[in-house]
Formats: C-alpha cells, structure tokens, sequence
C-alpha cells in the first residue's frame, strides 16, 4: 500500500486531498498545516508520496522540499499550490508532479499511477551500479553516491572518450590525437598506456567489470552489465524513431536518463559534435511528445515536458 504525508495549511484542502487519497485505498501517515512540523517527521515516516504546499507561513514549499530531499533517500513529491509560477523551481527539485489548486481526483490519480508504476522506470534498482555522461561523468549505486575517484582528470576524460568511441573501435594514434592533441603523438604513446591501466584498475577496484581488447589496432571497451544513460537514450530514440515504444513510457524515461549537456561542465574538444547529437535526440523527443500531447489535448503534459525540457538544456 502506497503511504503517503500531507502538508497544507489550509484544513480544507488538506481535508479534500485526504478523502481523495482514503478513496484510492492510500494510507496517510501524516497530515500537517506546519512545514516546520513535517520536516521533523518525515524522515521517519518514510512515505512513498508527499503532497506538499508551497505558499504556508515559516518555511515554504520548496524551502521544505529542499530540506526533504537531503535527509530522504527517495523523495516523491506532489506540489500542490495555487500558482504556477513556482514550476521551474518545482521540477528543479524532480517533483514528481505540480498540482494547481484546487485538485481534482484525476490530478491525484496520475501522481499515484507515477509511484506505482516505478517499477517499470528504468532506474536502476538498489544495489546496481549505473553510468551518467549527461550532466556530469559519474558512476554511482542507485542511491547517487559515487563508486569511485579517478586518479587524474586524464584518466577520467580517457573513461569518457572509450564510452562513447569504444563500443565500434578506436586506434591509438586517434586516441592519443583527442586526448593529447598538442603533443607529439610517439611522445606521449607510453603516457596512453599509463592511463589506460589507471582507469582499468580504478574501475577495478570499484568492482566494475570492463572490457579493453585491441583487435587489429583498434581499441574495443564494454562495461558488462551496467546501465548506461548514452545507451538508454539511444535505445527509446532508436525504439520511437520505429513506432515501437510509447509516448508514456519515453516521458517517463526521458527526464530521467538525459540530465543535462554530455559530460556537463566539462569541455572537451574532440566531444563538441557528440554533445549536440545527444542534445538534438533529446530536443527531438521533447517535441515529438509535445506534438503527440497537444492531438490529445492534454496541456498539462505539454507543459511538463516543456518545462523539463528547459530545464535540462540550462544545466
């Protein structure tokens, strides 16, 4: 049974939002018209869903939410407010919904279909170790805590580069060209070797599987078993490209594989075209889906989408 926290200072609202949730067989494991309250609590209660308000005296809404999400390891929370001119800074937070008042049955009804569904989401589940290029180089367990340090920016910027060149091969001088270009390619050919065997003993000792094998002069690598967002992303765009994926199931995928520009601050030369083809696959999925909401005349998708959409091209 999903579990589910109320916070609203206005009785009425709160007491709505309640009968709808008992109706939809949802146990409330609190209900609060202080922020300041809640935050005590919730940590300790746990629920699977928070419908917070965002206008309440003391602490606001996104205030509280900010303050959730550091001391909870998965917050999903439902804004329900009377304005929508907090929705940047909502799904900044990766609200999982923004309700405007008053709610309807319906508006609830979706976000418990999100929480309930989360099991078909492609995130990783406890214990699994995935790969981000989007937003940042980084790989963590399903909790979003780093596995491992790489020794030297180099190492890492080599990790990036055979994540993306490696699955179809790359020779040595091409490798050596993108990651030294200012060098003399024989002069710093032992420096490749260096670097490759420090990336393969830090992905070692993290306990990452990878695979470095040179076939006719040209460099293969494979991580096993490991979920990757570059790969994710190109699977739903090649999957919808083909009519063989659904609308619902990409938007709730998308937002959560692409989280920003390929490799994020860093600016490597040699991955310039990479991150606008990236970039335009995600654009093109953002518009398609809004062209598929807008026949169906659901303007509330449209505008997540939109706003998700915005978002990510900012980070």
């Amino acid at each position: 049974m999903v579990r589910a926290v109320i916070v609203d200072d206005e009785i009425l609202v709160l007491d709505y939002i309640k009968e709808i949730l008992l109706e939809q067989k949802v146990e409330i494991v609190g209900e609060y018209t202080r922020g300041r309250t809640a935050l005590e609590l919730i940590p300790e209660l746990k629920p699977d869903i928070i419908f917070l308000d965002i206008e309440m005296p003391g602490i606001n809404g996104i205030e509280l939410a900010t303050e959730i999400t550091g001391r909870l390891d998965a917050a999903n929370i439902v804004f329900v407010t009377a304005y929508d001119k907090y929705a940047i800074e909502a799904f900044k937070l990766n609200a999982l919904h923004y309700i405007l008042k008053p709610p309807s049955r319906n508006d609830i009804a979706q976000a418990l279909t999100r929480v309930r569904k989360a099991d078909l989401a492609t995130a990783p589940s406890c214990g699994e170790i995935y790969i981000r290029l989007f937003g940042k180089i980084a790989i963590q367990d399903a909790e979003g805590n780093s596995l491992l340090k790489w020794p030297t920016q180099k190492t890492e910027e080599m990790f990036a580069l055979l994540l993306l060149f490696g699955k179809k091969g790359i020779d040595k001088w091409s490798l050596i060209e993108k990651l030294w270009p200012l060098s003399e390619k024989i002069k710093v050919e032992h420096t490749m070797y260096t670097t490759i065997y420090r990336m393969k003993k830090a992905l070692q000792e993290a306990g990452i599987k990878s695979v470095l094998n040179n076939r006719l002069g040209q460099y293969f690598f494979e991580i096993e078993g490991i979920w990757c967002d570059v790969v994710q992303l190109e699977t739903i765009y090649e999957a919808f490209q083909k009519g063989e994926e659904q609308e619902e199931r990409i938007s709730e995928q998308l937002f959560f594989i692409y989280q920003g520009a390929l490799f994020g601050s860093k600016d490597y030369l040699w991955g310039e075209l990479q991150k606008y083809v990236y970039q335009n696959m995600f654009d093109r999925l953002c518009d398609a889906l809004i062209g598929i909401y807008k026949k169906k005349g659901n303007g509330d998708k449209m505008e997540e989408i939109y706003l998700n959409q915005q978002l990510r091209n900012e980070i």
